[in-house]
């Protein structure tokens, strides 16, 4: 019996995703730089660091950005971006990183029993960075040189093409990191 539920609270997850019912989604209202309901992400930050990510998602999509280490492939940080803003992630920990991104319109949750997921319910797409962001101090004449990045994210409806090196990848690669438990 003990077998038979860890099996099922193994595979409900991906069940509820596949049989995906647009309907049971709902709109959040998200203001720039919150972290997005029914993501699984730690929220780690180094207030000794004054370092920071600037994300210019001055396009005309909202994005979902993702912070992960290179090495645990957990993420540290996510924040959403409204159309046409820019965020400034600020005390990202001392690491290398690449990002996971998710551009489109109407940010919507749904709930089936415990689990939360997350979505763009309009114009969807999903990236993978390829690029790594090192924020591990540099040592300099001197003292330490603070590494801070900026990523110019210009999408514009019908043209995902920008500058930012990345792979796309669908929707259901992100059924680990775009769901929760509740």
């Amino acid at each position: 019996m003990k077998l038979c539920t860890l099996i099922f609270i193994a595979i409900f997850p991906l069940l509820a995703f596949s049989q995906d019912d647009e309907n049971n989604y709902y709109s959040i209202v998200i203001n720039t730089g919150d972290k997005p309901e029914c993501i699984t992400c730690k929220s780690i930050h180094n207030t000794n660091l004054d370092n920071f990510l600037k994300i210019d998602a001055t396009g005309s999509t909202d994005v979902v950005i993702k912070i992960m280490s290179n090495y645990t492939n957990e993420c540290i940080r996510s924040v959403f971006i409204s159309a046409g803003s820019v965020c400034y992630i600020s005390n990202i920990p001392e690491g290398l990183y690449y990002l996971k991104i998710a551009y489109g319109y109407e940010w919507s949750n749904k709930v089936v029993g415990s689990f939360c997921f997350a979505k763009f319910m309009r114009d969807a797409n999903y990236q993978v960075g390829i690029d790594l962001l090192d924020y591990y101090l540099k040592k300099s004449d001197n003292g330490f040189q603070l590494p801070s990045y900026e990523l110019v994210l210009k999408v514009i409806s019908g043209n995902r093409s920008n500058e930012f090196d990345a792979d796309d990848v669908s929707e259901r690669s992100f059924i680990g990191d775009f769901f929760s438990i509740r």
